[in-house]
């Protein structure tokens, strides 16, 4: 699959690493570099041992300088966002004000706590590809991965030139504004995202080379997505505009007494002053490095300040072998602390004390005088000449920010200094938003009083008032007290803002509220919600009980409080906290709708905190037409389809009345089966395997019945049967499912009867049944043994899967949207059952056993049928005769020799050294001792197996030899003498002895090939 706007750029799912051979992709880089090459411009390319790289309009020469740093095995080799106006000086790496065409707008959304330094990040690459989705950003045009992050891009119908298609300082607001659009997705979703990479010089990995971190395997850049719609600039600032944080509106403060010459300028007015915009910048460095100091190394400890996110610098002339504890910069720029007395021209005063940037910067070049800091960076801001060069080099969007900030609003209005020791009372939050949190200040007192708060922060209306005799700030919540006669004070009881947002009633009719409070504990502000039923918001000790995991601001010994404020702020609020829908599964609701994913608008809290992965894993990626497009090369295998039309009959359960039932994918050949399930599951969720969606037989009954319980007309996927630890298990699922609710238990400690409603999926080497002594599962299970891609269709199976890996959750809710036009329909649910009861009718079968199972296979045929008439298959119906074929003939699943069978293949393919003649080079018999022998006769390969061990292999996994003997004889499975007796035992020699073996034929053993690989 490939971007129809920039064709060569191949999408590529391969994460190996191999510190040995793997290196850059030739193909992918010249691919990734042709459209940056010819914009107009320079392209610039750096590596980490040459940041200063080299600025080419040359393809080739490009190509060549890539694959020239990889085989030097750098670090990572990098490719700036924008083209340059002009080629670099030795040493130097270029400035935003070089910048020439800009292509898009990007991301570098880091994830995996482990591969960083950073906490708090999305766990892995789906979550990090959420990001944006929670920011409500619209698709990507591309999507690369740089092995530890992903750089989402909205790319340019073409690239936009700035200076003539957009000036310097909008495109540099341009950046910053979508930066702080993902930092807003990010903190929705309670991760962390850091705004660092806002700068027009901003290099990113280029695709098709190496990230080979320290201490980490290597791994290859990548496009994983490349077929997004591409944006004019008007689209791009229309979506900056619309979805950009809006500044917060801040309370003036009270007038403060005179601090004498250093501040009386820079505290006149209100709003944001230049140090403060200037401290909301991580930019330390960048300040210290125009006075001189240059960077040492990572800090190799834990910072008190700021734990391991901080830096060591030089100071001014020191060298490489000079003592590194001079400087220390804290959360990537956010702050600094200078600890050596001999920089130049800093003043003592500032010594060992946490700076914030504005800080700084008036240390450096104004002696500390804060009040000519901020005059002098408003000159530079405004382009006035008597600026300094200092304030002229701070960073563009600085400048452009303060611009904005203080443009027509009078000379002085925002020139409020920084009070002193800001810097040490900064949160501790992460890298990108260090001293940027407003909220802080103050955070480490109780509320004051004639301080108001803005709940619309909550996502609350602007008409919430704050109950009489409570006040409310960032430091938390306080109620009015009067202690003796007239002396009143404010009591906090919460230490942040916590209020109720909103209030829900399930469809039982039970009532819960959502609470929702700001949280620090990841380093930055975010805002937690929990939905908790009212009667434990009415009980103090059990809300803190219940939620003090999850961070609830507040103790124990406040719960009276705690409650009695929760019922004042309803109380005083009525009829303006938001009433919402609860939902507590995905599917089918009691008033008749349809609830596909948490997405769908439809607050979704689901029973059990296990659930919550699942349910988020139904969600969106791609397009509709994507999606068929990546299935349309199934139409040729009848397997996957079958898969893919259960997902689709899901949902016909309940309006055709018809129990759930388990479909089973199983062959000993690597043929695509867990590909086929994907393919499925991606009609409602996210298919990967890493995501919650895509369950495993490696789990507990109580946990399956959990996850079962999740959804009421929606597949459910199981892969790798092998897995199980515990084989009942199985056989108790599949007694279970059919039933539509979990076992009956008594005590309370676990749900009891848990409903569910759905299609199980599952996949295996072994046939479902195989695990089950139990012929009753027969009628409860479709079952297919053949190779879902047969044994040419690999490359099939990989385009089906990344096509589905890229587009999934669409199918579904369209399918719905369809079904419930029909079922609202008079008459709409009599003629699809009609329609049900006509196709079982021809998938009856001659035996009892098919007419069993002909209600599922028309459930699967029905749903394919619907989904072809709605437009979502690119393909026809399986005919009449081809589900006749797969299931209502002959299956190997219903012959229990065959399935014993199976259980001795998988036996002798694990135990082949202890057979005589085969692998086993010990100078005496196995442990146990020799299980058979293996023989090679004209070509062929038998094996021969003792009948003592042969009749304890199938009796552990519920079978009997006997059972089992005559069908292993009619199918030919076993080497047969006239004149011996009986003719199944033949006499063969094991290790010096004669005896009586059950000798299997090659084909027994599936082939030829299968036997030697087994031995």
């Amino acid at each position: 699959m490939t971007d129809s706007t920039i064709p060569g750029i191949p999408v590529t799912h391969d994460e190996r690493g191999d510190t040995g051979t793997l290196a850059a992709d030739p193909q992918l880089v010249r691919a990734w570099l042709t459209s940056r090459v010819a914009a107009h411009g320079l392209t610039a390319l750096c590596s980490k041992d040459d940041w200063t790289g080299i600025q080419t309009n040359d393809l080739d020469e490009a190509v060549d300088w890539a694959l020239g740093q990889d085989r030097k095995g750098v670090e990572g080799i990098y490719c700036r966002v924008t083209t340059v106006s002009g080629r670099f000086p030795k040493g130097a790496r270029g400035k935003a004000a070089d910048s020439a065409a800009l292509f898009g707008m990007w991301s570098d959304i880091d994830f995996g706590n482990d591969l960083h330094k950073a906490t708090g990040l999305p766990a892995n690459a789906d979550e990090a590809r959420d990001v944006p989705r929670f920011a409500k950003l619209s698709e990507p045009t591309r999507v690369e991965h740089s092995g530890a992050g992903l750089y989402v891009w909205h790319e340019f119908d073409r690239p936009v030139i700035i200076g003539d298609d957009i000036s310097q300082d909008d495109a540099v607001r341009l950046a910053s504004d979508w930066q702080r659009i993902l930092l807003a997705g990010a903190k929705k979703m309670g991760v962390g995202y850091g705004t660092g990479v806002k700068d027009l010089a901003r290099v990113l990995r280029l695709p098709g080379t190496v990230n080979r971190k320290p201490n980490r395997t290597p791994v290859l850049c990548r496009v994983v997505e490349n077929s997004g719609p591409r944006y004019t600039l008007e689209q791009v600032r229309e979506l900056a505009e619309r979805l950009a944080p809006k500044p917060k509106k801040r309370t003036p403060p009270k007038p403060v007494a005179p601090r004498g010459e250093r501040t009386t300028a820079a505290s006149s007015g209100n709003g944001r002053g230049p140090l403060e915009i200037l401290g909301e910048h991580e930019c330390c460095g960048e300040i210290l490095a125009y006075a001189g100091a240059t960077y040492a190394e990572q800090f190799p400890g834990i910072c008190s300040y700021c734990g391991p996110d901080c830096q060591r610098w030089y100071r001014p002339g020191w060298q490489d072998g000079c003592s590194k504890d001079g400087i220390a910069v804290h959360k990537g720029g956010a702050a600094v602390t200078v600890r050596t007395d001999n920089f130049p021209r800093f003043p003592d005063e500032f010594l060992n004390k946490v700076l914030s940037g504005g800080q700084l910067f008036a240390a450096l070049h104004h002696g500390g005088d804060e009040s000519a800091a901020a005059k002098d960076i408003m000159r530079a801001a405004h382009g006035r000449p008597e600026a300094t060069p200092a304030a002229c080099a701070l960073p563009g969007e600085v400048l452009a920010e303060i611009r904005t900030e203080t443009a027509d609003k009078g000379s002085g209005r925002h020139l409020r200094a920084v009070p002193p020791g800001a810097g040490k009372n900064a949160p501790s939050t992460d890298g990108a938003n260090a001293l940027a949190d407003d909220s802080a200040e103050g955070d480490d007192q109780p509320p004051a009083p004639e301080v108001g708060f803005d709940f619309t922060s909550f996502g609350l209306p602007p008409t919430i008032t704050t109950p009489t005799g409570y006040r409310v700030n960032s430091g938390g919540v306080a109620v009015k007290r009067v202690i003796g006669k007239d002396n009143e004070v404010w009591v906090r009881f919460t230490f942040a803002p916590f209020v109720l947002t909103a209030s829900f009633e399930d469809p039982d009719g039970n009532q819960f509220v959502e609470l929702s409070w700001f949280d620090h504990s990841k380093g930055t502000r975010r805002i937690v919600s929990r939905v908790i039923s009212r009667e434990i918001s009415k009980r103090g000790r059990e809300l803190v009980k219940q939620l003090g995991g999850a961070g609830l601001p507040a103790v124990e010994g406040d719960a009276r409080l705690l409650e009695r404020w929760l019922a004042e702020f309803e109380a005083a609020n009525v009829g303006r906290i938001p009433s919402k829908q609860l939902a507590r599964w995905l599917g089918w609701q009691p008033d008749g709708g349809f609830i596909s994913s948490p997405d769908d608008g439809v607050t979704v809290d689901v029973t059990y905190e296990e659930m919550r992965g699942p349910a988020k894993a139904h969600t969106k990626r791609g397009t509709l037409d994507g999606w068929k497009a990546a299935v349309e090369v199934l139409e040729k295998f009848e397997v996957p389809r079958v898969a893919v039309a259960a997902a689709f009959a899901a949902p016909l359960l309940q309006p055709l009345g018809a129990d759930s039932f388990t479909l089973d994918i199983s062959s000993r050949s690597t043929g695509g089966k867990t590909t086929s399930l994907q393919c499925a599951l991606s009609v409602w969720a996210n298919p990967s395997v890493q995501s919650d969606a895509m369950s495993n037989w490696r789990t507990t009954l109580y946990a399956i019945e959990k996850r079962l319980n999740l959804v009421r007309g929606l597949p459910t996927v199981f892969d790798e049967t092998m897995a199980v630890t515990d084989e009942g298990l199985i056989d108790e699922v599949l007694y279970q499912v059919p039933m539509n609710h979990g076992k009956a238990r008594s005590g309370g400690a676990y749900g009891s009867m848990l409903p569910w409603q759905t299609i199980l999926l599952s996949s295996g080497e072994r046939a479902i049944q195989s695990f089950t002594t139990s012929q009753g599962a027969a009628p409860r299970v479709l079952g297919t043994t053949v190779p879902p891609f047969g044994r040419n269709g690999g490359e099939a199976a990989v385009r089906a899967r990344d096509g589905v890996l890229a587009n999934f959750g669409h199918a579904g809710p369209a399918f719905i949207d369809y079904i419930l036009g029909r079922l609202d329909s008079p008459g709409g649910v009599e003629r699809l059952r009609d329609w049900h009861k006509n196709l079982q009718k021809q998938f009856r079968g001659d035996n009892d056993m098919t007419a069993r199972r002909a209600p599922m296979v028309a459930a699967l045929a029905l749903g394919e049928a619907l989904a072809a008439r709605a437009g979502l298959l690119p393909y026809e119906p399986l005919s009449v005769e081809q589900w006749n074929k797969l299931f209502t003939a002959f299956s190997p699943t219903d012959n229990r020799p065959e399935m014993a069978m199976d259980v001795v293949r998988e036996y002798l393919a694990a135990h082949a050294w202890e057979l005589y003649g085969a692998v086993y080079d010990g100078d005496r018999p196995p442990f146990r001792g020799w299980l058979g022998a293996a023989k090679h006769v004209k070509g062929e390969t038998k094996i021969a197996v003792l009948p003592q061990r042969l009749k304890g292999i199938l009796s552990e996994a519920g079978y009997s030899l006997d059972a089992v003997l005559g069908g292993w004889l009619e199918a030919g499975y076993l080497e047969q003498r006239e004149k011996q007796r009986p003719p199944h035992l033949i006499p063969t020699r094991v290790d010096g002895r004669v005896v009586k073996c059950f000798v299997f034929v090659p084909h027994a053993l599936a082939d030829d090939e299968a036997a030697g690989e087994a031995l």
